[in-house]
């Protein structure tokens, strides 16, 4: 099943109005802080990755907690990778036939890419998000928000 594309795009591509959500809800603008505090190394990727979510309104008050556990599987990944492949690039431990830390890798992995997509963060997932609908203070109302 195909995901939903977002209203204000349906609107330019010239979908039928019926088939318009004219009351897509839109976040109100506000701060966009981390809704816990976070380990050091995932806070490492909020500030890095935050402020441009933010300033092109992918990332809203929202969105925090599914972004906080994007960070947190980032942090989790770095540091299962540097376990499973060390400092030269190549496994390093192993316990018995099983590495649990590349399954645990792997799983963040997962992990990040499932909520990776949401934000946008690969060039294949911009591509289906569109510009912030809303330039202006707030959410804009009225039709005309989906627009811009």
């Amino acid at each position: 099943m195909r995901k939903p594309r977002p209203t204000h795009l349906r609107a330019l591509e010239g979908v039928r109005e019926d088939r318009l959500n004219r009351d897509e809800p839109i976040p109100e603008r506000g701060e966009v802080v981390p809704p816990v505090k976070l380990p050091p190394a995932a806070q490492a990727v909020w500030d890095r990755l935050a402020p441009d979510l933010i300033t092109q309104r992918v990332l809203t008050p929202w969105d925090v907690d599914a972004f906080a556990a994007y960070c947190a599987a980032v942090a989790l990944w770095k540091t299962a990778s540097a376990e499973v492949l060390g400092e030269a690039g190549s496994p390093t431990s192993r316990e018995g036939s099983h590495w649990p830390a590349l399954r645990l890798m792997t799983e963040a992995q997962r992990i990040m890419h499932q909520f990776g997509a949401k934000f946008g963060l690969t060039p294949a997932d911009r591509v289906a998000l569109g510009r912030a609908a809303d330039s202006g203070d707030g959410p804009g109302v009225g039709p005309g928000r989906l627009l811009n």
